[in-house]
């Protein structure tokens, strides 16, 4: 009986052995596996949120994963239905409809790959202004065949930055009783003394004509050349604030275009601005100075928003070349200033 029981029990662990090494196996074939946290959970209206997203395992390349653009994210609009499920008339949204779930400030992929695998994280920083419990926005991730893959999604929780509305920090109003005296005396000499200084500055005028000089319209070549050496672009560039120098100079020359030219270049895509070039400058022979603009706005472009880094050496090229097409169409924008 012991030798059967003994038996019984090797066979008993023999099977437990081959079981786990099935278990470990599968482990080994596991495709994928993606995390989706936040940082921090809770916060009030208006706080930053780290949303981040990380996908672990073989085959990541073949993933094709969509970042979200700077945009505004507005709930689902809920219209106001009757009990018998028909819409209600005269009924319009509250004023609580213009206000944002949450906004994309800024979003990056950070990929960590390898022949045999690795990780790739896509990083979004939002922020909310809506009270209560919210479920963050899914990132699109897809594989080789365009097929969706699902994830848990994340939620936070907003909290109003003053529920209560309350006032805080008001001192009570001045006592000025037993000091009504010097209240009346003090506003009889502030009366007196505009009183001289209105009939002395008629007086004065009356004594002497003056004429004003011409207001001096400047030129926007010189604005543009004056706000790069104010900023000290060259400067941002040999100290490596990359960041800084790519959204200065970007905003300078937009609006440097936006003066010349006569559109509002600041609200417009780059290839928004690349169509209305070269469509301006054709047959003017400034179709190189086109190709030379959107060139550069591409390498500020890449800077910006696909955390391409360039050398210090590139930048202060691309430097160098923005203020020489802007020295070089300056004439003929302000020849055909609005023309466009």
């Amino acid at each position: 009986m012991k030798r059967f029981i003994t038996t019984a029990i090797i066979l008993m662990l023999v099977s437990a052995c081959f079981g786990a090494a099935d278990i470990k196996e599968q482990d080994k074939t596991t495709d994928r596996i993606i995390k989706a946290t936040v940082n921090p959970e809770k916060g009030s209206v208006g706080t930053v949120f780290r949303y981040t997203v990380a996908v672990a395992g073989s085959d990541l390349k073949e993933l094709k994963i969509e970042l979200p653009q700077k945009r505004i994210i507005f709930p689902e609009e809920k219209k106001p239905e009757k009990k018998d499920g028909s819409v209600k008339k005269g009924d319009e949204p509250d004023g609580a409809a213009s206000v944002p779930l949450f906004i994309i400030h800024r979003a990056l992929k950070d990929d960590a790959l390898s022949d045999g695998g690795g990780q790739i994280s896509v990083i979004l920083e939002l922020s909310g202004y809506r009270p209560g419990k919210h479920t963050l926005p899914e990132i699109s991730i897809k594989d080789s065949s365009g097929i969706s893959i699902g994830y848990k999604l994340p939620a936070v929780e907003i909290t109003p930055s003053n529920a209560g509305g309350q006032l805080e920090d008001i001192e009570a109003p001045l006592d000025l009783s037993g000091n009504y005296t010097r209240l009346i005396l003090l506003i009889l000499g502030v009366i007196a003394l505009t009183l001289g200084g209105v009939f002395l500055y008629r007086y004065i005028k009356r004594r002497r004509t003056v004429v004003p000089e011409p207001e001096r319209s400047i030129p926007p070549i010189e604005k543009f050349l004056k706000e790069v050496q104010d900023l000290d672009l060259s400067g941002r560039i040999t100290r490596g604030e990359i960041n800084e120098y790519v959204f200065s100079v970007s905003i300078l020359f937009r609006r440097y275009l936006s003066s010349l030219y006569g559109f509002d270049a600041a609200e417009m895509t780059t290839d928004e601005i690349s169509r209305r070039l070269k469509r301006y400058m054709q047959g003017e022979g400034l179709s190189d100075f086109s190709g030379d603009i959107i060139k550069s706005m591409h390498l500020w472009d890449l800077s910006k928003f696909a955390e391409f880094s360039p050398s210090s050496e590139l930048l202060l090229e691309n430097l160098e070349s923005t203020i020489g097409i802007a020295k070089k169409i300056s004439s003929f924008g302000e020849e055909t200033d609005g023309k466009l």
